[in-house]
């Protein structure tokens, strides 16, 4: 029986391994997130009227979405493989 390490999981997107793709993600996320409190920050404090939301403000917003979404579906892949790999290993 082979079993397979973290480092030789590899995900159907190429040559990266999952755990790299994961490392990635969280700098991708982390990167989102501040470029949104940046234009956040930016914004004049009109305390407590109404404002409109740029459209690029929106894309900020999406791209940071996206990105959590993207490291959580990443990491529940990355829990399965491990959690899967250790069911293998305590049957052996």
């Amino acid at each position: 029986m082979h079993l397979v390490g973290i480092d030789g999981l590899n995900d159907s997107e190429g040559s990266r391994t999952l755990v790299t793709q994961v490392g990635l993600a969280r700098h991708t996320l982390d990167d989102a997130r501040s470029r949104l409190d940046l234009a956040v920050g930016a914004l004049p404090d009109l305390e407590g009227e109404e404002a409109m939301a740029t459209p690029a403000l929106l894309l900020l917003l999406v791209a940071t979405v996206r990105a959590k979404e993207r490291l959580e579906d990443l990491e529940a892949h990355l829990r399965d493989l491990v959690e899967g790999a250790s069911a293998v290993g305590d049957r052996i």
